[in-house]
């Protein structure tokens, strides 16, 4: 069983200095995977920079700014805007092949406030992978397709499946990388698989 000083003693041993060392002692042993798991293939990338994604990758969620009954603002929110703010394009585009959702998500919700060129095609991309993210607002929780995340919280487009409207934003808020016609029509149809393929399997209730 680890114990808070063998966290420390990674932290110190391995250099993750710009990590606050702030995890829940609840689960030691999944703190430690992340803190010593390989990213040697995204070496291209700055410390601090894979220093946050290994926080977003532990908590794995995303979440509004409130959450709870006592709509507290959670540090990851803050850790996914740091992230947005101080990762190049390049080193974001480069997080958009990372294997986690949450961090995925995160990349381009920085290329789309940066309104980068690429931000239509890797959602189309988005749109035809598996990966669901754990989506928290307020006093709940649901399971959201990553492809679904983007379009629909990100992006705001409106979603065809559901029943209530986006939030309206000023005009010209998507800018430069507002989807065409021919992409939304494939975009929504690839979720809606996915959507289906998940709801299908007789675990999908749970993360």
């Amino acid at each position: 069983m680890f114990s808070c000083s063998d966290i420390n003693l990674v932290f110190e041993k391995e250099g993750y200095e710009t990590l606050q060392q702030s995890f829940p002692a609840d689960n030691p042993e999944r703190i430690i995977v992340y803190l010593k798991k390989d990213l040697s293939a995204y070496s291209d990338i700055r410390p601090a920079i894979l220093d946050t994604v290994r926080r977003l990758e532990e908590s794995d969620f995303i979440s509004t700014g409130a959450v709870g009954y006592a709509a507290r603002k959670p540090r990851q929110y803050d850790r996914r805007i740091w992230l947005q703010k101080n990762a190049t394009d390049k080193e974001l585009i480069r997080l958009t092949t990372y294997p986690n959702a949450v961090v995925k998500a995160t990349a381009f919700h920085g290329l789309f406030r940066k309104k980068h060129k690429d931000v239509p095609q890797i959602l189309v991309d988005f749109s035809d992978q598996s990966g669901f993210i754990e989506f928290v607002s307020g006093c709940l929780g649901e399971p959201i397709h990553l492809g679904e995340y983007c379009f629909t919280e990100v992006m705001n487009y409106e979603s065809p499946w559901d029943n209530y409207p986006s939030v309206i934003y000023p005009n010209g808020y998507r800018g430069k990388v507002g989807l065409g016609n021919d992409q939304k029509e494939l975009i929504i149809a690839n979720i809606v698989k996915h959507k289906e393929n998940y709801y299908s399997q007789p675990d999908s209730l749970s993360l």
